[in-house]
């Protein structure tokens, strides 16, 4: 009997066990199904917190498409209403003239019924009367002519004067609702940041308090495009704009082109504030403007302790310039212009001097001795005795690319006439020094009404030299990358493009990056801005500029632009 209450006993233990073996199977399974159900749950907040960010980027994309739209349509409707104005004018005009030719006939008329009255009157004979009559009526109709041509040559130039000041008011309109529906939209992404740090806590995202500082001209351009690439904490960039607005010549979109490259960097490329420096000239907070020094002291910064790998940007908007080298040759230099450019010379010295030098060559013809004086100290303009412009060489930027170690990337990005970077590659060198490109007269102050504007300044002779002697002009060791806006014999220029004015190359390289996910090889990208401006040559007259693209030695042109 004991030996049966053992074996009972050893049973239930068993199927103790098997029940404890059991539940605990139960239990792991239930621990498994728990940690499953929280990998979904948090699979999908993290999948509708990233529906949230496209659902506003898309609503913002929208948004900003819809006023585009209504700009455009808003200036193709007063376009309409001056056309039937001007349409109008030109009917009363004539009108007026058959008016003017009615009379003449009337006046005929006269004449003839005049003769026959005073044939049998005249003392004279037949024929002295006619040569009488005939002079006395020339006389006349010379007068009332004149007196017509001149009243309808004053309504002409005041038509044309209407029609200027109305370009102008529609490009201020323009201009003043462009730049509150900027406001709006950094109001817009102000809140959404807001909203943002509001929600759930998420990855660790880039803070848009500096949005409402800057103007982010370039729309869809506002979200990381491509991952960061390895090297992204040895970036920098400098970009300059100039509008010179204060000056005989003043632009309209350098400082765009300054904002969209700056959106471009910050918001695609993920570029942080302490890795760019931005130098504008018509923005109220912008910490520097765009002197001479403050360029300098700039491309300084840019390649101060550059390291192998790293990645640099110099971009320029604004005028470039040619210049005598010296004061006894007339063999030119091109220079970038900063917003300084005319301090040290005397209140009124461009309205007082600006002639240009093409006409004093084609007065002088192939006199080579004579140009060289007239380039020299005998065509100083009075008051600039001793003076000179500050004026930035492109010799001065390959000089501060010679401490670069061959590993460091230098992109520059220049907008601006006379900008073909000499010395870039050993094999295939733009010269230094040029004869000067004839421009033809240009006239500023008209330039202002314009649709394109190109972007050379004109600049008297004066008999100093403008680059410093100790310069390192040899081909750089580093991979440089220079795309310019176009060639030397060339004008590259900015028009309304999209709502706003803006350089017509930085537009297109923009567009070359964006239409390649924003990593594009220097061929490419070279292919794609020239096609854009073929494309823009059929809509606006007048537009020929053909992009460069220089690499320098340790460079191909399959590596990619910009990182």
């Amino acid at each position: 009997s004991e030996i049966t209450s053992l074996r009972h006993q050893i049973a239930s233990y068993a199927d103790m066990t098997q029940t404890a073996d059991s539940r605990r199977e139960a239990l792991l399974e239930a621990q498994a199904i728990i940690r499953s159900q929280k990998q979904t749950e948090e699979e999908m907040l993290q999948e509708v917190e990233r529906w949230k960010i496209k659902c506003a980027a898309f609503e913002q994309r929208l948004a900003s498409q819809v006023e585009h739209c209504e700009l455009q349509h808003d200036t193709i409707q007063t376009l309409e209403d001056a056309k039937s104005k001007l349409e109008t004018e030109v009917e009363l005009l004539v009108n007026g003239l058959h008016d003017a030719e009615m009379r003449s006939n009337h006046l005929q008329e006269q004449l003839s019924q005049m003769e026959s009255r005073l044939d049998s009157r005249f003392p004279g004979t037949t024929q002295q009367f006619n040569e009488t009559m005939v002079r006395l009526k020339v006389q006349q109709q010379l007068s009332n002519a004149g007196q017509q041509v001149t009243h309808l040559q004053a309504q002409v130039d005041q038509s044309d004067e209407k029609m200027q000041e109305r370009a102008r008011k529609l490009q201020e309109s323009h201009e003043q609702e462009v730049r509150v529906l900027r406001d709006q939209i950094e109001k817009l992404k102000l809140q959404t940041g807001q909203a943002v740090v509001a929600a759930p806590p998420q990855a660790p995202q880039e803070s848009m308090k500096d949005v409402q500082s800057m103007p982010a001209a370039l729309c869809g351009l506002v979200l990381p495009q491509r991952p960061l690439p390895p090297n992204h904490s040895r970036r920098k960039a400098v970009l300059v704009g100039i509008n010179y607005p204060e000056t005989h010549a003043p632009l309209k979109g350098a400082v765009n082109d300054a904002w969209n490259l700056r959106s471009l960097l910050h918001y695609t490329l993920q570029y942080q504030e302490d890795q760019m420096r931005v130098l504008v000239d018509q923005d109220a907070k912008s910490r520097e403007m765009p002197t001479r020094n403050a360029i300098l002291d700039a491309l300084d910064w840019l390649v101060s302790g550059a390291q192998s790998g790293d990645s640099l940007l110099f971009a320029f908007a604004g005028y470039g310039a040619q210049h005598a080298r010296s004061k006894h040759t007339d063999q030119c230099e091109s220079y970038l212009v900063p917003c300084d450019y005319g301090d040290d010379l005397p209140p009124g010295f461009f309205n007082d001097h600006l002639v240009m030098d093409s006409d004093r060559d084609a007065a002088l013809g192939g006199d080579a001795a004579q140009k060289a004086r007239l380039y020299g100290e005998t065509m100083c303009p009075p008051g600039a005795e001793g003076r000179q412009y500050r004026l930035i060489s492109l010799l001065e930027i390959l000089d501060r690319l010679q401490r670069l170690p061959p590993t460091v990337k230098v992109t520059l990005l220049l907008d601006a006439c006379h900008s073909v970077v000499p010395n870039v590659h050993p094999q295939h060198v733009a010269p230094p020094m040029y004869s000067p490109i004839k421009r033809g007269r240009v006239d500023y102050s008209k330039l202002r009404n314009y649709i394109a504007r190109p972007r050379f300044l004109y600049l008297p002779t004066l008999p100093v030299r403008h680059t410093p002697k100790t310069l390192v002009t040899d081909p750089p060791r580093c991979r440089v990358y220079a795309l310019s806006a176009c060639q030397l014999f060339e004008y590259c220029s900015e028009m309304p493009i999209e709502g706003t004015v803006q350089g017509a190359f930085t537009w297109g390289f923009i567009k070359a990056l964006a239409a390649n996910q924003f990593r594009c090889n220097v061929t490419t990208t070279h292919r794609v801005i020239v096609n854009i401006m073929k494309d823009l040559k059929q809509h606006f007259k007048g537009i020929d500029q053909t992009p460069v693209a220089q690499i320098s030695q340790t460079a191909t042109m399959t590596d990619v632009v910009i990182e």
